[in-house]
């Protein structure tokens, strides 16, 4: 359900140094100044819509509160932050569809297992995410839980053996995390808030091609609010990535549901039957952190668009996934 947007981030050059806005260089620092015992709760919003004539459903709709406490604070070793899950918040379904609905049964069953897990992040003294402390404990417990959790919610819900099988539905939950590197896309809003520490950005916008797309990038002060200070600052990057037709021809099927979703593969199919060929597909992903002078993030917004070139359709302008992340409680010292 969540993807990694390290190459997204991986793709922007900077130099590393201390401070956060400086004047003289033109230039933002993500630099972390947290202390022990620091504590933020955060809003955790996931929404993927679709566009039925003029109303809006959602294939997945759901809001996870969690809290960041850093553990200990060194200028040598970095920080160690605990992340514990706080509650989960679902849509109803009268705003989903019939996909929508499911995945929230799955995304239930998800709960009752991260609701055990309390992961450690550490990160260097800039604020950059660096491994996750107790990772093979968090993967022994998800392993001991999933048989628990796959119980409860089938008895519960019984009509779910239709549309997926237990035994299928264990085996996947338990391949889901299995390494380090799967629980870092198990907790994608610790890149989402973390994802820009340890860089440097000129406060002015930033062009930066590749073979694949353009990535664009502009940071500068934090628009000013009844929290704000004269120093906090902000970072908005946007990628797009360009998928010529005969990519998009070649990898229709799994691979291309993958990177752009089963909705779009099928519209795309619908579009080939009147037209000569396949279109270019056109992916936009912009992302935008708002932080405190401190380097403790604000909030975060994700958005992603995917369409097929010289397609003039209405919902094809419109978001497909919509991440945001919203603070709920500060209090650092």
């Amino acid at each position: 359900m969540k993807k990694s947007l390290l190459l997204f981030f991986s793709i922007i050059s900077a130099v590393l140094c201390h401070g956060q806005i400086s004047t003289k260089d033109s230039t933002v620092n993500v630099v972390a100044y947290f202390n022990k015992g620091d504590t933020v709760i955060y809003d955790y919003t996931h929404k993927n819509p679709k566009y039925i004539g003029k109303d809006t459903l959602y294939d997945a709709y759901l809001t996870a509160r969690f809290q960041l406490s850093v553990l200990s604070a060194s200028e040598d070793k970095g920080y160690r932050i605990e992340y514990t899950p706080v509650k989960y918040v679902y849509a109803p379904d009268s705003v989903l569809t019939e996909t929508g609905k499911r995945w929230i049964k799955m995304a239930k069953t998800g709960e009752r297992i991260a609701n055990k897990m309390k992961p450690i992040f550490v990160l260097d003294e800039y604020g950059t995410l660096k491994k996750i402390e107790n990772s093979k404990e968090i993967i022994s417990k998800w392993g001991k839980l999933v048989d628990i959790g796959i119980k409860t919610i089938y008895k519960e819900e019984p009509s779910l053996e239709k549309i997926v099988k237990k035994e299928a539905m264990k085996e996947y939950m338990l391949s889901a995390v299995k390494t380090e590197n799967d629980l870092w896309k198990l907790y994608e809003e610790m890149i989402l808030l973390f994802g820009y520490h340890g860089r440097a950005f000129d406060m002015k916008k930033t062009t930066i091609e590749s073979e694949t797309g353009v990535t664009e990038v502009f940071c500068g002060k934090d628009r000013p609010d009844k929290y704000g200070t004269d120093n906090d600052y902000m970072v908005y990057a946007k990628q797009t990535t360009k998928i010529p037709s005969e990519t998009v021809q070649t990898l229709v099927g799994e691979q291309m549901e993958q990177l752009v979703g089963k909705e779009m593969v099928d519209s795309l199919q619908n579009i080939v039957k009147g037209a000569t060929g396949w279109p270019d597909i056109e992916v936009t992903n912009t992302h935008t952190v708002r932080y405190w002078s401190n380097g403790w993030p604000k909030e975060t917004s994700t958005v992603k668009k995917v369409r097929p070139t010289g397609v003039a359709k209405e919902e094809f302008a419109k978001p497909s996934e919509i991440r945001t992340i919203e603070w709920v409680n500060y209090k650092v010292k």
